[in-house]
């Protein structure tokens, strides 16, 4: 189930959130519902919970960063849901979610539409595979040679073109627009201390 509030250091998840995950094996995965609630404290932890009685995972699209209107962290206290990852030093889709009430996963994404994807990336198809028994394939890894501003800090990831065997990146991708991705063969994972022409490994969207 997606639930999206109604307004407009990259690092894995865990071992203890994959084991929780791994031990739960549907046999498929299919979407349920979506809902938009609002940012009343008490409808918004109520549309979680109700999620959470039927639902293996919750997706929560928006509300995951710290501002004042970001009533994610807070609907979890109410909860008592165990965060296993609170933010990925990514960019972008820094501000991630994934928690666990009782047996039941909530994934927090960005509101931002690439970010959310990011965070999909990151997160969500790596748990839904361990719920389904699938081990995390192999990612394919090739230079990059196109130049981008140095950061030492954070993971990026970035779209990417395959052409005449080399990547080169998708231009005017921001947080808030997903045209670029929309014509992307595939995402790159650029390491901090990344240098033009090292290799990084890519990410497809399933």
């Amino acid at each position: 189930m997606t639930i999206a509030p109604d307004r407009p250091h990259h690092r894995p998840a865990p071992r203890a959130a994959m084991d929780w995950a791994a031990a739960r094996t549907p046999a498929a995965t299919l979407p349920l519902e979506s809902r938009m609630v609002g940012d009343d404290p008490d409808w918004f932890a109520a549309a979680i919970a109700d999620s959470t009685t039927d639902a293996d995972v919750t997706l929560v699209c928006g509300a995951s960063s710290v501002g004042p209107a970001d009533g994610l962290h807070s609907a979890l206290r109410r909860l008592s849901a165990v965060a296993h990852v609170d933010g990925v030093a990514c960019r972008p889709g820094q501000p991630q979610v994934l928690a666990q009430r009782g047996a039941r996963g909530i994934v927090g994404l960005p509101g931002n539409p690439y970010a959310a994807l990011v965070a999909a990336l990151t997160l969500v198809e790596p748990l839904l595979a361990a719920l389904a028994g699938r081990s995390p394939a192999e990612p394919e890894t090739a230079p990059l040679a196109d130049a981008l501003p140095p950061d030492d800090r954070h993971t990026r990831i970035v779209p990417v073109r395959r052409r005449h065997g080399r990547l080169r990146l998708v231009e005017g991708a921001h947080p808030g627009y997903l045209g670029a991705a929309a014509t992307a063969d595939a995402f790159a994972v650029v390491p901090p201390g990344w240098q033009p022409g090292d290799a990084v490994s890519l990410r497809t969207v399933p």
